[in-house]
């Protein structure tokens, strides 16, 4: 049924933790509505729900609030998935969620028409906690999820382990490998295509010079770069050097 009765309870009554009360707090969430005061109960309770109110009553925070109380932050992959039929409410929702979601380092990917699938794909190994989107772009990142799993992760991960007991010496890849690879004995990193974001740029040279080893890292700069390199430089608070034409090993040889 609608739901139209009064809230007389708070926040705290659900014991949230810490970070999530602090991102209500941030939006200026002061006490439930009465759908969340119905729904936020029966959701951490485990229950499967069928939400029906008006508009502007509060059914987004309803299920973003249980829901983010149950992500494992500490845990970077996909934990929840909510579908909407728009672009416009997936961009709304996941912004509610990164607002909730403020303080407690959580990671959210929009998945709709009109971004890069490749990309989207991408994120979903390393980073993100809730996927928002529309039903035919999750689908499309399912089928290329299943297509990535089935072939051509076998191939990837023989050739890693080759990489990885020194049959290879140089390994070509992309940011598949740029976080959460661990090879000690790597000293030197070529970024080919200069990364977008200081996260990626460090995530990348970060594969060197791992466990207080030497470690280089050349980067390949178009002119199209310049405002990536100078907003990493800018966020980062260092200059990157030209290379110049002699190189000191003992920069990064053992």
């Amino acid at each position: 049924a609608d739901v139209t009765l009064t809230s007389t309870s708070s926040f705290e009554d659900y014991y949230l933790k810490e970070p999530l009360m602090k991102g209500l707090e941030h939006l200026h969430y002061r006490a439930p509505s009465p759908v969340q005061e119905m729904v936020i109960p029966l959701f951490l309770a485990g229950y499967s729900i069928l939400i029906r109110s008006k508009n502007g009553t509060g059914k987004t925070a309803a299920f973003l609030i249980p829901m983010l109380e149950q992500i494992q932050t500490s845990a970077r992959h996909v934990q929840a998935l909510i579908l909407t039929p728009s672009r416009e409410l997936s961009m709304q929702v996941s912004y509610i969620a990164k607002q909730m979601g403020k303080y407690m380092d959580l990671r959210v990917l929009v998945a709709t028409g009109g971004t890069n699938i490749r990309q989207d794909a991408l994120r979903l190994y390393f980073q993100v906690q809730v996927v928002v989107g529309t039903p035919g772009r999750i689908l499309d990142l399912c089928n290329r999820q299943i297509v990535l799993t089935s072939a051509t992760f076998p191939e990837r991960n023989q050739i890693f382990h080759d990489f990885l007991q020194g049959t290879y010496r140089v390994l070509v890849c992309s940011d598949l490998f740029a976080r959460g690879i661990d090879v000690q004995e790597v000293n030197v990193v070529i970024n080919f295509d200069f990364p977008s974001n200081t996260a990626t740029y460090l995530h990348r040279i970060g594969r060197s010079g791992r466990f207080g080893n030497k470690g280089l890292a050349i980067n390949l700069v178009t002119y199209a770069d310049r405002f990536n390199l100078f907003k990493v430089e800018k966020e980062l608070g260092v200059t990157i050097e030209p290379m110049p034409n002699n190189i000191n090993p003992a920069l990064y040889v053992y």
